[in-house]
C-alpha cells in the first residue's frame, strides 16, 4: 500500500460494509436455503444424523443450492452440529481442478466443521455472558458498568469529531 501511495487510514474510513471483495463473496453472504428446502430433502436429514462429511454428486443437491453456488461435478457436504444446536452445513467442491474429492479432503472438511462449531458455540457463550454482565438480573435494565461504558464511548466519539474539525 505504501508503494501505491494509498492512505490506509483513509481507505478504512471510507470503507462501507455493503462492499464485497468479489462476486463469490457477495453470492455466499447473500445465499440462504429455506427451511422448507432442508426439511423436504432427505440428504440434509441424513447429514444431520450421520455428523460426518460425505461426498455426493451434484444431482443429489437441491437445484436451488447447486444453481446458486454454481457447483459442478461432485461436492462434499458436512453438517455443523453441536450437541444441542444445528448451525448449518458446509458445502465444498473441487471447481478449480475438477478432480474427485479424496478421503483426506473429507477428513479435513470434517475437522474444519468441528472447529467451526466450537467457534460458534464460544461466540454464543460470550454473547450470553456479555448480556448477563451488562444487564441487571432482576429488572433487565442496563447496569452502572454499561452506563459508564456508554458514556466513555460517547465522549471518545465527540473527541474524534472535534479533531476532524480542527
Amino acid at each position: 500500500m505504501e508503494e501505491a501511495n494509498i492512505d490506509f487510514k483513509e481507505k478504512i474510513k471510507n470503507y462501507e460494509n455493503s462492499e464485497y471483495f468479489s462476486s463469490l463473496e457477495k453470492e455466499i453472504k447473500t445465499f440462504k436455503i429455506s427451511e422448507n428446502t432442508i426439511s423436504k430433502n432427505p440428504l440434509f436429514e441424513e447429514m444431520l444424523n450421520s455428523g460426518k462429511a460425505m461426498h455426493i454428486p451434484v444431482s443429489v443437491l437441491p437445484a436451488e443450492v447447486s444453481d446458486a453456488l454454481n457447483i459442478i461435478g461432485e461436492c462434499a457436504i458436512c453438517s455443523l452440529k453441536s450437541e444441542n444446536k444445528d448451525f448449518g452445513f458446509l458445502i465444498a467442491d473441487n471447481r478449480y481442478n475438477l478432480k474427485p474429492i479424496t478421503r483426506d479432503q473429507l477428513y479435513i472438511l470434517d475437522y474444519f466443521s468441528k472447529q467451526t462449531v466450537i467457534l460458534w458455540e464460544n461466540k454464543l457463550f460470550i454473547d450470553a455472558l456479555k448480556f448477563e454482565a451488562e444487564k441487571d438480573f432482576l429488572t433487565g435494565f442496563y447496569n452502572r458498568r454499561s452506563l459508564d461504558k456508554y458514556i466513555e464511548t460517547m465522549t471518545l466519539a465527540i473527541k474524534e469529531n472535534m479533531e476532524l474539525f480542527l
